[in-house]
């Protein structure tokens, strides 16, 4: 049996039919997997008639492209027809060349019956609720338009892999969410929040509740994620002062990253003192100007490995991004990416040359 409360489902778009569903999900609207997967059954028949409208209404705007995905309360008609009230967030799990959406996941989980507030809460870029899910037995990974914008990537990349989850882990939560993934692939759920890091250099706050898939032989077949931008709810009430100070610094940083830079000079182009440079960056990034600087010069040093030519040298690459010791980039861009910047630069070549 299923082991957490959330229920999963992923639909074909096009043919209208179930493509998977984990237990819970088929227990939530109360039909084994192979009565929903027959074909007989289409969306809007599990959905109360009063709530089609509105899911029809979200439903479109997530199929042309509008939203990425959305979350609202609504209440399924289960096999015994009694109802199911129940939260569900859908997202787009993969688009056609059109932006169109030709895959979409969706998560349920019970909602309280007593609710009359059932209105729906469209998730706009940074603050939607996105997830993924990766299948053990095809190692097939999927994950939603909305989870790629948090991670600071364009809608249009390659999925994410673990690895380059795993790189953009704040270095100080890195150890611990790797562990608690490592728990969920031996079947229990968890749910934390950690820090990532996007290529621009900027911190994001993600809440994450992990849970795993299990087979008919009880056996761990996948994990599903589901993931919530809470960055804004940590930093609190903003602060226009503040807002200004952090907009002026990466202003400031982009445009000369590869030259020299002060923390001086920030505080000057900000129009605050240092005391209150470090106060607004830290409240809005997590990290100090420096550390900021760093952030934003060693995802430069990454792209250019990454891109690699045959002149291309990790010493090189160091100089070029401001790093005059070696050594410091080194330890510095495996804390970051986890692994040594030789790395990269060797499987650049590879892919390159090969």
């Amino acid at each position: 049996m299923e082991r957490g409360g959330l229920g999963f489902a992923k639909f074909d778009v096009r043919s209208r039919k179930l493509i998977f569903a984990n237990p819970r999900f088929c227990e939530m609207v109360g039909y084994s997997f192979d009565e929903l997967s027959d074909g007989e059954r289409l969306f809007a028949d599990l959905t109360h008639p009063d709530d089609i409208e509105r899911c029809i209404t979200q439903l479109q705007r997530l199929l042309r492209g509008d939203i990425d995905s959305y979350t609202l309360e609504k209440r399924y008609i289960r096999k015994d027809s009694s109802v199911a009230p129940v939260c569900v967030t859908v997202a787009a799990l993969q688009r056609d060349h059109d932006d169109s959406a030709v895959e979409i996941g969706v998560i349920g989980t019970p909602a309280d019956p007593e609710s009359t507030d059932r209105q729906s809460l469209p998730c706009s870029h940074g603050q939607s609720a996105s997830f993924w899910c990766k299948d053990f037995g095809s190692d097939i990974a999927h994950c939603s338009d909305g989870l790629k914008i948090l991670l600071g990537r364009d809608p249009n990349d390659a999925v994410p892999t673990f690895e380059d989850f795993v790189a953009q882990l704040h270095p100080e939560d890195r150890e611990r969410v790797v562990e608690e993934l490592r728990r969920v692939r031996n079947g229990m759920v968890y749910s934390s929040e950690h820090r990532i890091i996007r290529p621009d250099g900027e911190i994001r706050w993600v809440n994450q509740t992990v849970m795993p898939v299990f087979d008919e032989t009880d056996d761990v077949a996948g994990l599903i994620g589901v993931c919530l931008d809470v960055t804004e709810a940590k930093r609190g009430p903003k602060s226009s002062s503040a807002h200004n100070t952090v907009t002026v610094v990466k202003r400031y940083v982009d445009l000369n990253w590869d030259r020299p830079l002060n923390i001086a000079a920030l505080a000057t182009a900000a129009d605050v003192n240092i005391r209150t440079l470090f106060k607004h960056c830290k409240a809005a990034w997590g990290v100090t100007p420096n550390e900021y600087i760093k952030n934003v010069r060693l995802t430069h040093a990454r792209a250019m490995l990454q891109m690699a030519d045959k002149s291309t040298t990790v010493l090189g690459t160091a100089l070029k991004c401001c790093f005059q010791n070696q050594g410091h980039f080194a330890r510095d861009y495996r804390l970051a990416f986890g692994e040594r910047p030789s790395e990269t630069l060797e499987r650049a070549r590879q892919r390159r040359w090969r």
